[in-house]
């Protein structure tokens, strides 16, 4: 090594070298070799070296020697190498073709979304600024709006649908309740294989479901639960018919009533009591069970024509008139109801005229002649039009008896008994609900009566009977019923004066007159304790030493024994207040 200041000379053995690189490599793979300056081989010649190709070579920038290595058998690997180069190629041209079939592709397929897009674009449709792109219109995200807009009609196509179907299956369901339009049976059939509708068959016969009190039944439900349990009734009508194999076509013909065409076979014996029976008593025994109001069934006629199919209807709906009367929550069949004389309504007229002149006059007979009279309601099987026209008119004729009572009844009536009466006749559900509801707003109407014809007398009555009391206190007979008799008032009556009036129950006050009296007779004088009973109204001494001794605490000979030995005065404070 040499630099300005002079030169250092460094003696390597070859030979050293040599083995160093030996050590660095496979000498059966591959190989290093290393010439100097003038291109000698620094070990051995290169006739010593295996026929290889150098594969890499570094010229020392310091030495400039020749650094060369390579493997040996080289043609193996130049034969892999080869082969890798060409692979790299064909991958290169395998590159190129694909995009240039992309290119074409593209080219080919975008004609197609051209002429769709120019398709779209001869319509309105609603394509927002955010389909453009630069301000050009992008192609696929107005397809893809066009898209959503064609389904979404779709859509409400299909729904306006089935909302046409539902109609078109109600108009046929009305046409053939109602006659408007009779159907043939080709017709029918026809319609029922569009709509999906059962076929006819021999025979059909009409049944009618109606909520029973329908008005509650709005009020306790929102406008949703209703419609839900309306939906669970129809489906359970069909489950239920379902397993008596029995075929229906059911609708709602009105907020209340869901009407249902039954089909029979004609070889079907005894259809009626085999298998409708049996269903209406399931169908009203499951919603009293799981539903929170009830329904009431009217059955119409089995007929084999088409045309008599309204006739059946109409029977259904007159048999459903007499719920009232018959009561709610059962089957009531056209059958049961033609087997009944119908009265008519005009014969009732005139006992609710007699009912009603009697209240006005406080009879009491009048309560039970208004009970009798419910019960020939019951067996005279009138319609529920016909009944609640009846009760109408009672509340028409109460009125026109109380406005010739005087002023103070009538407006009594007209501001607490008419409202009253009105509301429990429109609330009213059966004809024993009827009697009782309106029986308690005459009742009451009746005892404010009494009241107000006897306000003006019943103090000075009152005060006749203590006069009485005080006077006639030892009459064993002296009683209620007694004063009633007398002053022509009814013992209970004359009762709720007295208390009203004094305070006190009418025995007790007597009872208090009758021990004053003994106690100073005990007092005052010797009399026999039979003695002194039967002076003061009690015909037996045992029972006015009961009595006695009751009020006093002692017995009456205890009583007298004690006062000897007191003054009068201080003994008859002591007594009583004791």
């Amino acid at each position: 090594m040499k630099n300005d200041l002079g030169m250092i000379v460094v003696n390597v053995s070859t030979e050293s070298l040599n083995k160093l690189t030996e050590e660095m490599l496979d000498s059966n793979m591959s190989f290093i070799q290393v010439q100097d300056t003038f291109g000698n081989h620094l070990f051995g010649t290169k006739a010593d070296r295996p026929p290889s190709q150098v594969n890499s070579q570094y010229v020392s920038s310091y030495t400039n020697w020749n650094y060369g290595s390579g493997l040996l058998n080289n043609g193996f690997v130049s034969a892999i190498s080869y082969l890798y180069n060409l692979w790299f190629i064909i991958g290169l041209g395998m590159i190129a073709i694909g995009f240039l079939w992309m290119i074409y592709v593209s080219r080919r397929n975008s004609k197609p979304i051209e002429e769709i897009a120019a398709r779209f674009s001869s319509y309105s449709l609603p394509v927002v600024s955010s389909n453009r792109r630069k301000g050009k219109l992008d192609e696929f995200a107005f397809i893809e709006s066009a898209f959503d807009n064609i389904l979404e009609q779709s859509k409400e196509y299909q729904e306006k649908y089935r909302e046409d179907l539902h109609v078109r299956t109600r108009f046929m369901f009305r046409q053939l309740i109602e006659g408007d339009s009779p159907l043939s049976v080709s017709e029918w059939k026809s319609e029922a294989a569009r709509l999906n509708l059962p076929l006819p068959l021999d025979r059909y016969r009409m049944l009618i479901l109606e909520i029973d009190k329908y008005g509650d039944f709005c009020r306790d439900y929102s406008k949703t639960d209703q419609d839900l349990l309306k939906f669970t009734l129809r489906t359970v009508v069909d489950e239920i018919a379902s397993k008596w194999d029995c075929r229906l076509w059911s609708e709602w013909t009105s907020p209340s009533n869901l009407s249902i065409i039954l089909f029979e076979e004609r070889d079907q014996d005894k259809f009626e009591e085999a298998v409708l029976v049996p269903i209406a008593e399931q169908l009203l025994a499951w919603t009293h069970q799981n539903l929170k109001f009830t329904i009431t069934m009217g059955m119409g006629r089995s007929t084999d024509q088409i045309g008599d199919i309204p006739q059946s209807y109409k029977d259904a709906m007159q048999a459903l008139k007499y719920k009232i009367v018959l009561g709610e929550n059962r089957l009531i069949r056209s059958e049961d109801i033609s087997r009944h004389g119908i009265v008519e309504v005009y014969t009732h007229l005139g006992e609710i005229r007699a009912i009603i002149q009697s209240f006005r006059m406080q009879k009491e007979q009048w309560s039970e002649d208004y009970d009798q009279w419910f019960e020939q309601l019951k067996n005279s099987f009138l319609t529920n039009d016909e009944i609640f026209s009846l009760m109408n008119y009672l509340v028409y004729y109460t009125g026109r008896e109380m406005s010739g009572l005087g002023k103070e009844i009538y407006n009594k009536w007209i501001q607490e008994g008419l409202p009253k009466l009105t509301v429990k006749v429109d609330n009213s559900h059966s004809l024993e609900q009827l009697r009782q509801e309106i029986k308690q707003v005459l009742t009451e109407h009746y005892e404010q009566m009494k009241q107000i014809h006897n306000d003006n007398q019943y103090s000075s009555i009152i005060r006749n009977i203590c006069d009485l009391i005080e006077y006639d206190y030892a009459n064993p007979d002296l009683s209620l019923e007694m004063l009633g008799d007398r002053y022509q008032l009814n013992a209970k009556y004359v009762s709720k004066l007295f208390k009203e009036n004094t305070g006190q129950r009418f025995v007790d006050f007597l009872i208090d007159i009758r021990m004053k009296e003994a106690k100073r007779l005990l007092t005052e004088t010797d009399y026999s304790v039979q003695e002194i009973a039967e002076r003061v109204g009690y015909a037996h001494a045992i029972s006015f030493t009961r009595v006695f001794k009751r009020t006093a605490g002692v017995t009456p000979g205890e009583y007298r024994n004690g006062r000897k030995a007191k003054e009068p005065g201080e003994n008859d404070s002591a007594v009583e207040n004791g």
